[in-house]
């Protein structure tokens, strides 16, 4: 940016100092032509170092008074610079001003006409050593004062006014070996206006070239784009402080808009901002920024389908100096969007609202948010919204909802040819974590989340396994407070089907399961576990060998497994059942009610099987008849209640009929 306002400068600075030259011959030359090109080009000698021409000089006083116009035609500036390898630097074909000569004089008031330059063109060059070729002038140390003047600069005018600026037909290559930089705008056209009065300085620009190229390390970055600018600008000198309305920059089919104010604090020099910026507009297509992508990077969005509506809006506002940044607020909104990429499921209406909160001078202050999104792909849609606080520090922090609505049949191509799903699930989540803690998941009770997957008429099979269940609930829950973090819980499934090819079948009806865990990846020596288990009704089979029915099931259990290879082991397991239909080839069994309730505690110093897991057991069986081919009679229970603890069976109560026979303990 320095070296473009440098060459800009030099190169208007070059063109005021041959008009400078020619008004100031214009009264003792009385306004010959001839004489003014020849005079002109004798005094332009003591200050530029190239060839030059001036082809003619045409001033205008009496005509026009008080008015005096001059007229320059066909100024050429000759490349001194063998490696540029042109022999232009500046052309201008025409170059007219116009000045008020009446209220120079009597109001000093400075008011320029016009100022109109047409058939510009430049090229600007800067070797691998570092030589410009714009670097023409000869600047005498004469020129330059000892000691600097400190005093204070004053305008001399009291009015000044520029009422038009006009360049037409501006063709501009600039190639920086150095920097491996290479830009050309061809057919610029530029109007402008300045003011100056009361301390304050007014400029509408308008300019635009409809082809901008540039490149960068032999990559073109931009091919032949439109480029527009609309500059409207109030400085108030006094105050150090601009203010914009509606700027604007163009590139292609994007604009970038900016309104607002910037100030400088006269007393330390820190830069006031308030402004506002938006890229685009509100609702800009997306296909608008896709054609700025250059064309050595096209083959990355090979394949990919964009469309759809994108606006992007900023506002920055606070102070600039060494030691601090203006605070910026970013707001990205995304409507009616569908993207596709071969191999993926196409995905449609997405809406996203995203805001950003961006201070560097605290990052624990950054945040971003999530505030919508919604989209629909492959019969299935999501919802979601997220916060992250403590943006760009190593702690930030996540809180995120989801909700999703999917249909899994949909979804059968992109799963292993193994695999068959079908059904619909609706699932809901939340989670806060922070991200860190994802690389490393040594501690899940850093880590809150909260699932629920609903499901209709579930179907999947795997290989020789097979599942069905008409409708369920399933939720994982990990509490970050609690002793076991892991929670798991499946009810209201009215039936479960499973079969493993010709082997297997089952069938269990209103199963509700759950289960808890502690945290078993941060620590695999220590593992807690709690499951609780009911069911209204169950069947299975095995082959044709082993048929089995139960109903009114229930179960818990409790494990606490400790050391390397857990060798201290507590279990406790309570069970009861209110019927119990068994048969294994010729055996049968048929209970009306069973209650069990057991428990072991291993202790590694014993030999003894026993005294190692110390087993402990209670039970009760009621109303059991058992069927074997070993025995020619039915064995009739009508009750057992026994006990068994620290190598003592106690029996409370036995009934047991054989036959004809009764046996009572």
């Amino acid at each position: 940016m320095k070296k473009v306002l440098k060459i800009s400068l030099i190169s208007l600075l070059s063109l005021i100092v041959l008009l400078i030259i020619s008004l100031s011959t214009v009264v003792v030359l009385v306004f010959n032509s001839n004489l003014l090109v020849n005079v002109v080009n004798k005094k332009a000698a003591d200050f530029i170092t190239c060839d030059y021409h001036i082809g003619r000089i045409e001033p205008c006083f009496f005509k026009t008074f008080p008015q005096f116009s001059l007229q320059i035609e066909d100024v050429y500036l000759q490349d001194k610079l063998a490696e540029s390898q042109q022999d232009t630097l500046l052309y201008v074909g025409n170059l007219q001003a116009t000045v008020d000569v009446k209220r120079l004089l009597k109001d000093k008031e400075l008011i320029v006409k016009d100022v109109l330059l047409h058939r510009l063109s430049a090229n600007v060059f800067v070797s691998e050593q570092g030589e410009a070729n714009y670097d023409i002038f000869a600047l005498s140390s004469d020129t330059i004062d000892e000691e600097q003047d400190t005093t204070a600069f004053t305008m001399p005018f009291s009015i000044m006014a520029l009422d038009k600026i006009e360049i037409k037909d501006l063709d501009v290559k600039y190639k920086d070996c150095q920097s491996a930089i290479f830009a050309s705008l061809s057919d610029l056209d530029l109007a402008a206006k300045l003011a100056y009065g009361d301390n304050r300085l007014f400029c509408q620009l308008n300019s635009g070239s409809p082809a901008l190229s540039f490149a960068m390390n032999d990559t073109l970055l931009l091919d032949h784009q439109p480029i527009a600018l609309s500059l409207p600008l109030d400085i108030d000198l006094s105050a150090m402080q601009l203010h914009t309305q509606d700027l604007s920059v163009a590139l292609g089919k994007i604009a970038l808009l900016l309104h607002g104010n910037v100030a400088i604090d006269t007393s330390n020099q820190d830069i006031l901002t308030d402004l506002s910026i938006q890229l685009g507009g509100p609702q800009e297509p997306i296909s608008h920024y896709l054609q700025l992508v250059p064309a050595a990077y096209q083959s990355l969005l090979d394949g990919i389908e964009v469309d759809g509506l994108l606006g992007l809006s900023a506002k920055v506002q606070g102070t600039y100096n060494q030691t601090s940044m203006p605070l910026v607020d970013v707001l990205l909104q995304v409507d009616n969007t569908s993207f596709s990429y071969p191999d993926l499921p196409r995905v449609e209406d997405i809406k996203a609202n995203i805001s950003a909160h961006l201070n560097l001078n605290e990052l624990s202050e950054s945040s971003a948010h999530l505030e919508h999104l919604s989209l629909r792909a492959n019969k299935s849609s999501v919802q979601a919204s997220a916060q992250v606080n403590h943006l760009l520090t190593d702690d930030m922090k996540l809180k995120a909802k989801a909700s999703v609505k999917a249909d899994l049949a949909a979804w059968q191509d992109f799963l292993p040819d193994s695999i068959d799903v079908n059904g619909r699930v609706q699932a809901n989540a939340d989670v806060a974590l922070k991200l860190k803690d994802l690389e490393n998941l040594n501690n899940l009770k850093k880590i809150k989340l909260n699932a629920d997957v609903a499901y209709q008429q579930l179907e999947v099979a795997m290989g020789d396994l097979q599942a069905q269940s008409s409708k369920g609930k399933v939720r994982v829950d990990l509490r970050q407070k609690a002793a076991l973090p892991i929670y798991l819980e499946l009810n209201d499934i009215q039936s479960l089907q499973v079969a493993m090819a010709d082997t297997i079948q089952a069938n269990i009806q209103d199963l509700d399961f759950q289960a808890q865990l502690s945290d078993v990846l941060a620590d695999m020596e220590h593992i807690k576990a709690q499951m609780a288990m009911n069911f209204g009704k169950a069947q299975m089979a095995m082959a044709d060998q082993i048929q089995a029915q139960a109903q009114g099931f229930h179960v818990e259990a409790a494990a606490d497994l400790q050391g390397q290879q857990y060798d201290k082991m507590k279990v406790d397991v309570k069970l009861s059942n209110q019927s119990i239909l068994a048969q294994v080839s010729e055996h049968k069994i048929q209970t009306q009610a069973i209650t069990l309730d057991a428990s072991l505690k291993q202790d590694s110093l014993h030999e003894n099987i026993l005294h190692r897991f110390n087993p402990q057991l209670s039970m009760y069986l009621q109303s059991a008849t058992l069927n074997t081919s070993i025995l020619p009679e039915e064995i009739q229970v009508a009750d057992i209640q026994f006990s068994y603890a620290d190598d003592n069976l106690k029996i409370q109560q036995s009934s047991v009929n054989l036959g004809n026979s009764d046996f009572h303990l």
